[in-house]
């Protein structure tokens, strides 16, 4: 699940899926900020969060994160 991208329901359903404590019964709309508020609060309450799928580690991959921006551009990396 992307966080940003999420819909506030799918959202909704991580929240719970962790049984991760609101205040309220849920959020209707979810802003990016109260999303990563959300996370923050779990992680420091020490709830255990799967972010990401398991063994998929492209989002910190520098040669990934080129290659999104640039595309198979051999001359912008090589620039740099």
């Amino acid at each position: 699940m992307s966080v940003e991208f999420a819909t506030d329901a799918e959202f909704q359903a991580f929240v719970s899926r962790y049984a991760i404590p609101i205040d309220d019964k849920g959020i209707a709309e979810w802003s990016f900020d109260d999303r990563v508020r959300t996370i923050n609060f779990a992680i420091r309450k020490g709830i255990d969060l799967e972010l990401f799928e398991p063994g998929d580690n492209s989002i910190n991959s520098q040669k990934d994160a080129e290659k999104e921006l640039f595309g198979d551009d051999k001359s912008a990396s090589e620039a740099g």
